[in-house]
């Protein structure tokens, strides 16, 4: 007879599954995608910083003060953002470059810009003072989800700590210097609106479970794309459409100028006008529809 076959070889377990890629970034700058936006992070901040101090020491503060306000103007964001999130200490105080990098930033732009300005008529509204601004808010608010995503937080979340980290050291400064808020107020172009539309870009491309990289050149693309096209197109966030507000609105800063979405044109298109419903109710009337009464 001839022999027993050998018995089959067991079945190789089955694969793990491949864990998903980790929303977070090398501690320094390096040649990866995740790396670079560790570049530009630093570069954003330097920009906010930057641009805080000018804002601050135009307003009449000492070099103290404007560095200061440009400190909290490049790191209060993400200060705010890790208080929200529990975190016992704000990433700044591990990260200790950021708070050299914005006082460097800080005390060098209050002594040079003013000989600056003097000797090749530099603006804070020059071009490249907007382009490095959107690589910030480009950074900020990918930076900004992927903590929340680290830290457990739902979607929605992720994608306010993207907008808290790339907009709030703003919202700070301004209080500071007694100004409108401008992530509030319409007297200038969009601003925190992108950096909601960068996160949420980031979270809805992260859910097709696209590699990180793709999830940090979309989302940072995103807001970047959209803060050039607010600077170049003045495009605004609409504001009440009645007297009182318009002239809060001018006390502000707000010229009622800019390209803004026509909501209250398109909600009064929908909405039929009060002349319109006087004659609806007068021709029910009359026809003794209200009510099933009325003469025939």
């Amino acid at each position: 007879p001839a022999p027993p076959a050998p018995p089959a070889p067991p079945a190789p377990p089955p694969r793990p599954p491949r864990p998903p890629q980790s929303d977070s970034m090398p501690r320094y700058p390096e040649l990866s995608i995740p790396g670079m936006l560790r570049g530009a992070d630093y570069f954003g901040t330097a920009v906010f910083a930057m641009t805080g101090t000018i804002a601050a020491a135009s307003r009449g503060m000492d070099i103290f003060g404007s560095t200061l306000v440009g400190t909290i103007t490049a790191v209060g964001g993400g200060t705010i953002r890790d208080i929200l999130l529990g975190k016992g200490r704000a990433f700044w105080m591990v990260e200790i470059e950021y708070l050299w990098i914005c006082a460097a930033t800080g005390v060098g732009t209050f002594l040079a810009w003013p000989h600056l300005v003097k000797a090749y008529g530099v603006s804070e509204n020059d071009e490249w003072v907007n382009w490095g601004d959107a690589i910030g808010v480009g950074a900020f608010c990918v930076i900004g989800a992927m903590n929340g995503i680290r830290s457990g937080v739902p979607c929605a979340a992720a994608v306010a700590c993207g907008m808290f980290t790339a907009t709030f050291g703003g919202l700070v400064r301004d209080v500071l210097m007694q100004r409108p808020p401008r992530i509030l107020h319409s007297y200038t172009d969009l601003y925190a609106t992108t950096a909601l539309s960068g996160a949420i870009v980031y979270m809805v491309v992260r859910s097709f479970g696209a590699p990180v990289g793709v999830r940090i050149l979309a989302g940072a693309g995103t807001a970047i794309a959209m803060r050039w096209a607010a600077w170049k197109y003045d495009l605004r966030l609409p504001t009440f459409d009645i007297p009182e507000a318009v002239q809060a609105a001018a006390a502000k800063g707000d010229d009622g100028r800019g390209l803004r979405l026509p909501l209250g044109d398109l909600v009064a298109a929908l909405t039929p006008s009060s002349t319109a419903v006087e004659v609806v109710k007068s021709e029910e009337l009359k026809s003794g529809m209200i009510f099933g009464g009325g003469k025939k």
